[in-house]
Order: C-alpha cells, then sequence, then structure tokens
C-alpha cells in the first residue's frame, strides 16, 4: 500500500438557500423585416450574489421582398445559482493522507486536508477564508444564425453559439497550508469556453415528413476539478490537482426524420 486516505465527521450537513427573481422582457416590431427583443432578470440570493442583473438584447432581421433571408443574433449575461453542496462545503468530511514506503512504513505523519472556501482577491489564502459563497457563475452567451429558404419545402440554416462562463466553483488541493495541515479549497475561480457551429438542411422529400442533414462542430475548454465532477454522483476519493482541458466533438453526418435520429462523429 502507497497511501491511505481515511475520512472523519465534520459535522451535519446542512443548508438552505432562497432566490428572489424579477423579469422583465419586451419585443418591438419595428417593421416588417425588423423585430428586437430587449429584457432583463434581476436575482437575490441569500447564498451566493446579493443582487445580480442579467440583460439580454436579441434581434430579427428579413432584408428583401421576398423574405426568404433571415439574420437572427442574440446576447445576454446569465447567472448560475449556489448549489447546496458549494454552501456547504466545509462541513463534508475532513480527509487525512497517509504515505507509505516500499516495506510498508509510513512516511512522516498523517496530513489532514481541512475544508475551506476561499473567496477571491488579492492577500494570502488563510486571509481569503470565507464563511459562505459570496458570488455565483455567470456566464456571457450569444449567437447568430442566418436561414435561407432555397425552394418551398427546403431552408438552409447556418448558425454559431459562443459561450464563456467565469467564477465556477473548483476543488483544489494545496498541501501545507495552514501549518503542517494541507488546504481542500472550494475556489470561485473556474473558467469555461465553449464554441458551436452548425449546418443545417431541412426539407420535406413527401408531405407530412421532415429530414434534417447537419454538420456540427464544437469545442470547449474548462476547469476539469468543478464540484459536479468531484461530487457527483460519488465523491472521488482521489482529488488530484486542479487543471484545465479541452474537449473537441465534430458530427460530419447527422440526419434525422421524425422522431428517429442517427448521427457519426468522434
Amino acid at each position: 500500500m502507497a497511501e491511505e486516505i481515511s475520512f472523519v465527521s465534520n459535522g451535519p450537513l446542512s443548508a438552505s438557500a432562497m432566490d428572489v427573481e424579477e423579469f422583465v422582457q419586451d419585443r418591438w416590431m419595428v417593421n416588417d423585416h425588423l423585430s428586437i427583443d430587449v429584457g432583463g432578470r434581476l436575482t437575490s440570493e441569500t447564498i451566493g450574489r446579493a443582487a445580480a442583473f442579467g440583460p439580454r438584447v436579441g434581434f430579427a432581421y428579413s432584408p428583401g421582398k421576398n423574405q426568404k433571408t433571415v439574420f437572427r443574433s442574440g446576447a445576454g449575461l446569465f447567472y448560475d445559482r449556489v448549489s447546496l453542496l458549494e454552501a456547504d462545503f466545509v462541513h463534508n468530511p475532513q480527509r487525512t493522507l497517509s504515505f507509505f514506503d516500499e516495506t510498508g512504513q509510513p512516511i512522516g505523519s498523517p496530513t489532514p486536508y481541512v475544508n475551506a472556501l476561499i473567496g477571491n482577491g488579492a492577500g494570502t489564502i488563510p486571509s481569503r477564508v470565507r464563511s459562505k459563497p459570496g458570488t455565483s457563475p455567470r456566464s456571457f452567451v450569444s449567437n447568430i444564425e442566418v436561414d435561407r429558404q432555397l425552394w418551398t419545402s427546403a431552408i438552409v440554416r447556418v448558425s454559431y453559439i459562443y459561450s464563456q462562463t467565469r467564477e465556477l466553483f473548483v476543488v483544489n488541493p494545496i498541501p501545507s497550508v495552514f501549518g503542517s495541515a494541507g488546504l481542500l479549497g472550494l475556489f470561485p475561480s473556474g473558467q469555461a469556453n465553449y464554441h458551436e457551429f452548425e449546418a443545417t438542411l431541412h426539407f420535406q422529400p413527401v408531405h407530412f415528413a421532415d429530414l434534417n442533414v447537419s454538420y456540427i462542430w464544437s469545442r470547449a475548454r474548462g476547469d476539469l476539478n468543478t464540484v459536479s465532477n468531484i461530487f457527483l454522483p460519488f465523491e472521488q476519493p482521489v482529488i488530484r490537482p486542479n487543471v484545465s482541458a479541452s474537449f473537441l466533438r465534430m458530427c460530419p453526418i447527422a440526419w434525422s426524420a421524425g422522431e428517429w435520429s442517427t448521427s457519426h462523429g468522434r
């Protein structure tokens, strides 16, 4: 045995949260070719941001008299809720790490890792310990889309989506923070970016039948030690230092007919 991880109770898990949200949106039909949507959501949380305002805007424009081409675009700021698991992170069982040499003898003393919520900002890690989250993840999402009617029963669509998420909660183990004890910290410093390009041909080969043929390319890059990856559905016994990684997906052949679909990609 090279390593042993033991757990001790750190108090009962107990957390509660209340959110109050207000939302307003309006659509203006400027003329027969242009419509504009403007809205916003104000969120207040007992755990997380005291006040978070997320504006959204979008438009649809169809040039020409036949209106066979439609341009759509939109962007908005979205705030996620703080989960109860993140709110009560400090009361998760505390882990202690013990290491052994080739003969099975302990190497040094066991190292406990203290659960703590670490806020953003300057200063040492012990000075940034917080009792509860004071922020929540936020995402900026934008898209642009062009629809073109080729003939009566065929429409081609080209779209692009971009998403940028900041202040995700990530778990990161850091040794020797509190003297000989280490830190299993919850940091609101995680990031994630997402790009997606899609081209779709939609047409009706026969009456009452739809056929879609699509090409999809997407790329995501983000931190791996998010709370959902580490603690769901069960806590990972071995938690490595947080790193970021990329994921690329291409679906050169994707088609669907009716309620049945299939796709091929990597």
